[in-house]
């Protein structure tokens, strides 16, 4: 069933605009109320992460979106990264990624759909149909 269908409050945020929109608020001194925000959803889905390299503060301020909701809320993450990949997106691999990959494994779902697009196997499956 969908988070929807069950009435969930869904946030879907492309990797960046988490990197982002905590450093704008952090300028405009309202990080706080952005993290309590994104904290108050239901499901957090983070779509595309590891599209965007993101600089030492722009790391530091997603984990701490994710550490407000370890455990407490739901976080959907979408990648076509391993693991071990992510140490080329984030700015301090060693512990900075090593603590987010702890905290969003944690009783964590793991699915792994494969290396192929999902979008271009539908649209060739579309485009078979339509024949």
């Amino acid at each position: 069933m969908l988070f929807a269908e069950r009435r969930y409050r869904v946030r879907i945020v492309t990797a960046a605009r988490p990197a982002t929109q905590p450093v704008e608020a952090r300028d405009a001194h309202e990080l706080d109320r952005v993290v309590v925000r994104q904290g108050n959803v239901d499901v957090l889905i983070f779509d595309e992460v590891g599209y965007v390299p993101l600089s030492r503060s722009d790391g530091e301020l997603p984990f701490r979106v994710l550490g407000e909701r370890n455990e407490l809320r739901n976080v959907v993450v979408t990648t076509n990264l391993r693991f071990s990949a992510w140490t080329s997106m984030l700015p301090d691999p060693r512990p900075l990624c090593r603590a987010i990959v702890d905290r969003l494994t944690h009783r964590a779902d793991i699915i792994e759909t494969g290396t192929d697009s999902l979008r271009l196997h539908d649209a060739l499956k579309r485009q078979r149909r339509e024949k």
